[in-house]
């Protein structure tokens, strides 16, 4: 699929050189080619975040459940100690 868009890309490219001159078709490439590099770059961002944003719910899940133990500790301690 990707060489067909490649060689569609290709002609494209070589309809625009005959129509409006190299410089447009230049101007062209470098936008489809950053168009491209932007697309393949915000799918690795979203999966970096996805998987940061899924590591640290579990690290929040641990971390709250070792605040509400300590806690209950520290309540216990101080009703027998105040007694």
């Amino acid at each position: 699929m990707e060489s067909y868009r490649e060689d569609t890309m290709l002609t494209t490219l070589v309809e625009f050189s005959k129509m409006y001159g190299a410089p447009i078709c230049l101007v062209f490439f470098f936008i489809w080619r950053d168009w491209k590099r932007e697309k393949v770059m915000t799918a690795r961002i979203k999966e970096i975040e996805d998987y940061q944003r899924n590591k640290l719910e579990g690290l929040i899940e641990k971390t709250t459940e070792a605040l509400k133990d300590n806690t209950r500790v520290m309540e216990t301690f101080i009703a027998k100690v105040g007694k």
